[in-house]
């Protein structure tokens, strides 16, 4: 062998027995990982409720009642799930210099990592990534996802944890009977709930609600004529989770609903009963 070969032989084996050290530590620097048994709550085969946080209730489904749009439009609005290993993906990624995809395994490993920070962390998520590739199918995956993915403004007194939820909260539906732009619009919040929300910013989460309806056509997820009807339907959701009215934004300013009792918030309610403005603009 030439001596530019033996260096490069050399170069080599020690860049792989330096690479496995490496790995074999961080797998006993991280050897207590977090149980994902927790997970199998978010993946029921009823829908049933869970807790979270100090007492609070959330409400989940089983992947037969996530109803028709609810992962289209999520694997519209978030990416499709990564097919190859976390830290397969991980690896080809780094290695080809490619910014790593949104993979919902690593967003679900994320949420049971406690605390802790920079590489030991990453690595825990990581590990327990691949864990639960190794124990859930992709639907169960996906189902897990939306089932625990926090979808913004109170519900129960806490955020709104759960398609189930965010459904309920917005549109006084199940998830199950979310129509198309419904569907859009709560999947479209998971991104950026707050700046999304379609009662503080309705503006902003029609414009994201119509993004997610497009990308479900052009993925051929539905229909292009489905698609133009849902992106010219009236966004009408429910003003706060006690609330029994509506309001429809297409048809005049956001107002605030409390107990079926319409006021306008951006000036004061007219003394004597409510405008005929105000009225118009709710459905009950």
């Amino acid at each position: 062998m030439k001596p530019l070969g033996r260096i490069v032989a050399t170069a080599g084996v020690a860049i792989i027995v330096a690479f496995g050290a490496v790995c074999g530590w961080l797998y006993f620097y991280t050897a207590d990982l977090p149980s994902i048994a927790e997970l199998d709550r978010c993946n029921p085969i009823a829908a049933s409720e869970i807790q979270i946080g100090a007492g609070s209730l959330a409400h989940v489904v089983p992947s037969d009642l996530l109803g028709k749009y609810v992962v289209n439009a999520l694997l519209a609005a978030e990416g499709q799930a990564e097919a190859r290993g976390p830290i397969r993906a991980t690896i080809a990624n780094l290695l080809s210099g490619v910014q790593p995809a949104r993979m919902y395994l690593w967003q679900i490993a994320r949420g049971l990592v406690p605390n802790g920070h920079g590489v030991r962390r990453q690595t825990i998520e990581l590990r327990l990534a691949e864990q639960i590739q190794r124990h859930f199918e992709q639907r169960q995956v996906l189902t897990i996802y939306v089932n625990r993915v926090y979808f913004g403004e109170g519900a129960y007194g806490v955020g709104a944890y759960g398609v189930e939820d965010a459904s309920m909260r917005y549109f006084g539906k199940n998830a199950a009977d979310l129509s198309l732009d419904e569907a859009a619009l709560v999947v479209g919040l998971i991104r950026s709930p707050g700046r999304n929300s379609p009662v503080e910013h309705p503006d902003r989460a029609v414009q994201r609600r119509n993004w997610v309806i497009g990308q479900m056509i052009s993925q051929g997820s539905v229909s292009s004529e489905d698609g133009k009807r849902a992106k010219e339907s009236p966004l009408i959701v429910k003003q706060v989770a006690n609330s029994e009215a509506t309001y429809d934004f297409n048809r005049c300013a956001l107002r605030l609903s409390r107990h079926g009792s319409p006021t306008n918030r951006t000036s004061p309610r007219a003394t004597g009963g409510e405008s005929h403005e105000a009225e118009s603009c709710y459905r009950l």
